[in-house]
């Protein structure tokens, strides 16, 4: 199961002609499951697409279930927001109720006191750190903050699209990229697309070997854009409804209660239960 963190929509969804299931089709055919937009408002209904908006007033179990591979290419939802000024919190918050309508929430800090807060985990509701990679970053990205970052459950994005553009942007994206790779060691590390077309589009092992070059083995590297994006959608649905990730709350009614008890599987810790779904 391959997930892309990161897709542009269509030119056609901007212009006034209806979106037709071919504009989509070198998405969904990109054997890619999952994808995550940041603009989903007036999304139209394609074949073999699911929404993961259309399901959200129907009750769903809390977890890894609803990540599972469902057949069919599945859309979510992302908001990525520009931070500059560590002094402001930008409503980041697990409180806020307009980011629970979001699947992935993400933030792209543009200083360094922005980018070591972000680590640092003040804004709970962040769950990736995206960083413009694709030009000099104008401050020093330290092991010890992205350690931090990590041991906090924060994921670090890595586009590929920039690689592909152009060759001044590959030049720096190597050089960040690199340097993100080597600092994390493959983990909590995503790799998406970002492309504002079709032709800057990979396949999963394409992507995966252009991420294997900056020093990472080809595993870690297909665990970008596999395991590592459904840790990190377990993660950032794991803040709606656990409390400081120790108790998780789900409404179930008896007849589910008595199936519960009556699965052999409802003995095995949830760790074992976690890496059975990867």
């Amino acid at each position: 199961m391959f997930i892309d963190l990161g897709l542009a929509l269509p030119d056609s969804f901007y212009s006034s002609k209806s979106v037709s299931s071919q504009d989509w089709a070198p998405v969904v055919s990109g054997k890619f499951n999952d994808s995550i937009l940041n603009i989903w408002s007036s999304f139209p209904k394609i074949e073999n697409v699911k929404l993961s908006w259309l399901t959200k007033n129907t009750p769903q179990t809390p977890g890894l279930d609803k990540y599972r591979n469902s057949g069919c290419f599945t859309v979510l939802r992302r908001l990525t927001v520009k931070i500059s000024d560590s002094s402001q919190n930008y409503s980041l918050t697990t409180k806020n109720k307009v980011l629970s309508s979001y699947d992935i929430v993400s933030v792209c800090p543009e200083t360094e006191k922005a980018f070591l807060t972000a680590c640092s985990g003040s804004y709970e509701a962040v769950d990736i750190i995206s960083l413009d990679i694709k030009a000099k970053i104008p401050y020093h990205l330290k092991s010890k903050s992205l350690s931090q970052a990590i041991s906090n459950g924060i994921f670090f994005e890595l586009p590929y699209a920039p690689a592909i553009i152009n060759s001044s942007f590959r030049r720096f994206w190597l050089s960040n990229a690199a340097t993100i790779a080597k600092s994390t060691r493959g983990k909590n590390l995503l790799l998406s697309s970002d492309a504002d077309n079709y032709f800057d589009l990979r396949s999963p092992y394409d992507a995966a070997m252009l991420l294997s070059i900056t020093g990472l083995n080809l595993g870690l590297a297909k665990q970008a854009i596999s395991a590592a994006p459904r840790l990190c959608l377990f993660a950032s649905d794991s803040r709606k409804y656990a409390f400081k990730s120790v108790v998780l709350v789900e409404n179930i009614s008896v007849p589910t209660l008595t199936d519960h008890l009556n699965e052999p599987s409802s003995l095995e810790p949830p760790n074992k239960k976690i890496k059975s779904c990867l």
